[in-house]
């Protein structure tokens, strides 16, 4: 269309715009991490129902350790970026 001019969000504003649409359609956030889905996963009494209580706390109990394990390993892009930094 003539005479207008389309300008190009920047990152910083469709994140902002992103968010306040999620909001506005009721979108919750997914888990960020492994820690924060089993906390959810916890909340959920069909998961818990349909695998029965012995093998829902045996999964949960391994995925938390699987969790420890991996936030205990530093991985080669954050030895090259922070090394030099600290």
């Amino acid at each position: 269309m003539e005479g207008t001019e389309v300008r190009k969000l920047t990152e910083l504003e469709d994140r902002h715009w992103w968010y306040r649409e999620r909001r506005h359609l009721r979108i919750d956030e997914l888990p960020g991490n492994l820690s924060e889905a089993l906390d959810e996963l916890e909340k959920d009494d069909l998961v818990r129902d349909t695998l029965g209580d012995h093998l829902f706390e045996h999964f949960v109990e391994a995925k938390r350790e699987e969790w420890l394990d991996y936030i205990k390993n530093v991985s080669p892009w954050e030895v090259q970026r922070y090394l030099g930094v600290y």
